[in-house]
């Protein structure tokens, strides 16, 4: 593929980020609102949509923390090295990131889970274990969705079937977060 077709490619999705900007705006408001309350944000995801779930945690723990000089409770259950292979292995990979949530997550805590196909079994698991511990969950997906559609409580589909480009504007939105929060948080 060529350099041009590559980035149309991303300019055609992008036209959805712009259609839906209010979905994204009431993410981050969800979002504030939860690091206001001295909540939680918990983020994982698989692969590509791994890194950039911990890539968020990186940005709000040290980036938006340092702006607003206080801390931001965030973490990425898949950055358990050690806890994610013990429940993967004695018990099966598809609940390991789901045991995880539910000795980390609380009411009012939020789960961020990024997935490009939405039909990651462990992610689905874990977005079924958000709903039973009453966790509010947001689901960053690609393609139609998948499955992750119909399980999480807020959900923003960038429109492509091309896994980069769903991973580059998930990650994209992530440092949107990023620029947004603070001034969101100083509201």
């Amino acid at each position: 593929m060529n350099l041009t077709d590559y980035l149309q490619l991303h300019s055609d999705a992008m036209e959805s980020i712009e259609t839906n900007s209010n979905a994204l705006n009431e993410i981050s408001y969800l979002i504030s609102a939860t690091i206001k309350s001295g909540n939680t944000i918990i983020t994982i995801g698989n692969g590509g949509s791994y890194s950039t779930a911990s890539h968020l945690v990186c940005d709000l723990g040290k980036g938006v923390s340092n702006a607003l000089k206080s801390p931001v409770r965030s973490i990425c259950l898949n950055d358990n090295v050690a806890t994610n292979s013990a429940w993967a292995n004695d018990l099966s990979y598809d609940l390991a990131l789901r045991r995880q949530l539910e000795s980390f997550g609380r009411k009012q805590d939020i789960l961020i889970v990024f997935s490009g196909s939405g039909n990651s079994e462990n992610i689905n698991e874990a977005l079924r274990g958000a709903r039973e511990l009453g966790i509010k969950s947001i689901a960053f997906l690609g393609f139609d969705g998948g499955k992750s559609k119909e399980l999480a409580d807020h959900t923003f589909v960038v429109d492509s079937y091309d896994m980069q480009v769903v991973e580059n504007l998930h990650l994209l939105l992530a440092h949107w977060f990023f620029k947004d929060l603070p001034t969101r948080l100083q509201e």
